[in-house]
């Protein structure tokens, strides 16, 4: 079975093919999505599934470009919602705290001992 495929806005996407449905077919990019969902969600917003999210408590804390250290930990502990993700390093970050968007490079450690570099931006206006 394959999920849904959503844009960058969290809107499904539509085509004009077949029933009209774009839908993930490869791994990594439903692994990538996984991310922009788990991490796009405030923790316990989901009312299916109020331990899914992120704790946005640090979110939106950092200073001169830099992100707040605990968020790391929020993040890590983020992705480990999704059980195909064994490990995650946060590598560069950037903080943009007059538009209150966070850009976050994340390696992404699977079980099966592959690895992947994503990118993955949340904007805090999204969520107001």
């Amino acid at each position: 079975m394959n999920d849904l495929a959503i844009d960058e806005n969290g809107d499904i996407i539509l085509n004009a093919v077949g029933d009209g449905l774009e839908t993930v077919n490869d791994e990594w990019d439903d692994i990538a999505q996984s991310v922009r969902i788990i991490l796009g969600t405030r923790l316990g917003e989901y009312v299916h599934d109020r331990e899914m999210g992120l704790n946005r408590i640090n979110l939106f804390t950092g200073k001169d470009g830099k992100i707040n250290p605990y968020l790391i930990d929020d993040i890590n502990t983020a992705l480990m919602q999704d059980e195909r993700i064994t490990d995650a390093e946060i590598g560069d970050s950037f903080f943009d705290a007059q538009n209150r968007e966070l850009s976050i490079s994340i390696k992404v450690n699977l079980a099966t001992d592959e690895s992947r570099q994503l990118e993955v931006g949340v904007n805090a206006n999204d969520f107001i």
